[in-house]
This record gives structure tokens, sequence and C-alpha cells, in this order.
């Protein structure tokens, strides 16, 4: 995968879960997303991406705010872990807008 498409599958995805609140698992997407996404690293265009990408790797994600411990990406987790629907939908909102900021040459 390569970064214009890590970006636009990502940008289809974390669109469609700032659209939906209420689908509060990766898992929950439409069929169409869900089938792309599930065979890639964490369900994930920019983690296979940049797992898959020469040194310095996940430090060059969109999402670059990692634990030193296990690389999780905190900005997911917060999705992860909102228990309302705004909350869930502001998470999605800053995942996205960082996405779409994220300039790919």
């Amino acid at each position: 995968m390569d970064k214009r498409t890590a970006k636009r599958l990502s940008l289809k995805v974390w669109g469609y879960l700032k659209e939906h609140p209420d689908c509060d698992k990766k898992s929950q997407l439409p069929k169409e997303l869900l089938t792309r996404i599930i065979i890639l690293d964490c369900q994930c265009p920019l983690c296979e991406y940049f797992h898959k990408a020469k040194s310095p790797g996940c430090i060059l994600c969109p999402l670059h705010y990692i634990t030193c411990e296990n690389y999780e990406c905190i900005d997911w987790f917060n999705w992860e872990n909102a228990t309302h629907n705004s909350d869930r939908k502001k998470c999605a909102e800053d995942i996205f807008n960082k996405i779409k900021a994220w300039e790919v040459k």
C-alpha cells in the first residue's frame, strides 16, 4: 500500500466513523470498508503503510502520538474508549482532520 492509498482509505474509514458515531467498533463498518481494512496491520491503512515503511516508521504517521511501550495510537485509543456518541464523533473528527491535513507527495 502506498501513501496515497493509505490516506484515501483512512479518510473513508474515519469519514464514515465521524458521520456514524453510534458505530463504536471498526467491525461495525459497512462491508465494503471492513473487507478492505480487516486484512491490514491493526486494521488501519496508516499502520499498514508505516509499519512496512523504512525507518523511522510510525513516527511519521499523521497520528504520531504514540506511547513508547506499545506504539498504540492515542487518538485511536481515545475513540475506542469514548463512552458517548458525542465524544466518539469528536475523536473521529480529530483523526479525520489530522489525516486530511497530512501532505502526501
